[in-house]
């Protein structure tokens, strides 16, 4: 084999090699904070489902609202208001008629439409952590879940040999290895000229 046709089957087999090198290449791991962010995102998925640690942020808890806003607001009005509205009347001498009895009946109605809005809100604001967690994780992209093609990756190894100080190697050596071949002597006509004076 002469010097210019070894200088090419070497470049060759050296870009060949590279390529195919990076095919069989190891992927690259997922960090501490890649692995963090997928469980985080398993516990949001979680939550929204009723389960997990977010479960809180996602559904509504009744017996906090009855804890929190229900009772507090009932110990108000029979505490407080009622017995107001009580002394108002008390005052003004009209205690034993049924205007009392309406008052009271009308603020106890307005209580619970007002508490009765306060948990249709809550509902809303729980509906509303969900749609916003599952357009988050829709929107959520895993770096590490579409790894490049077989061929991108022949590609890309190829590149990478290109680039490399090998390959300028490999073709200089190609490159001296043309100056030393053997040009076609200029008294020696070719066999086309021959052909076509005759």
């Amino acid at each position: 084999m002469d010097p210019f046709t070894g200088a090419l089957v070497g470049a060759g087999a050296n870009f060949l090699a590279s390529s195919a090198s990076s095919l069989f290449a190891p992927k690259p791991k997922k960090s501490k904070v890649q692995q963090m962010k997928e469980l985080t995102m398993d516990d949001i998925m979680a939550g929204i489902r009723g389960e997990g640690p977010y479960s809180y942020l996602f559904n509504m808890d009744e017996s906090a609202f009855q804890r929190g806003v229900a009772d507090p607001a009932m110990a108000r009005f029979n505490n407080q208001w009622a017995p107001q509205i009580q002394q108002q009347y008390i005052s003004s001498g009209q205690q034993r008629g049924t205007g009392l009895e309406d008052t009271l009946t009308r603020a106890g109605v307005d209580l619970n439409q007002q508490i009765n809005e306060q948990y249709w809100n809550a509902q809303q604001q729980a509906n509303q952590n969900k749609l916003g967690a599952l357009t988050g994780s829709l929107n959520w992209q895993d770096p590490y879940s579409e790894q490049p093609s077989a061929f991108d990756s022949f590609l890309s190894g190829g590149a990478g040999y290109l680039q490399s100080s090998g390959a300028r190697s490999d073709i200089g050596a190609i490159l001296d290895a043309a100056k030393k071949r053997s040009p076609i002597s200029p008294q020696q006509p070719s066999n086309l000229a021959k052909g076509s004076s005759e």
